[in-house]
């Protein structure tokens, strides 16, 4: 089942990580499901897309962030 849908995952995931590394908050968040929530480093949670973009914004606004690099395998 999961390899049926490998591509579609990766794909998401490259987005995501490129979407942090342009510090692109609308763009990440927009990823997310209504019910889909991001962990914060320091355990905070958000919820939804909005909620999502409004914790990222400040971030990339006021503190460097350190880009990702990954590889899938």
């Amino acid at each position: 089942m999961v390899k049926k849908y490998e591509e579609e995952i990766k794909g998401v995931y490259n987005q995501l990580t490129t979407s942090w590394n342009e510090r692109n908050a609308q763009g990440m968040a927009s990823l997310f499901s209504e019910s889909g929530e991001s962990i914060g480093f320091d355990g905070s949670v958000s919820k939804g897309p909005k909620e999502i973009a409004a914790n990222l914004e400040p971030i990339f606004r006021d503190h460097p962030t350190a880009p990702y690099v990954i590889k899938i395998k």
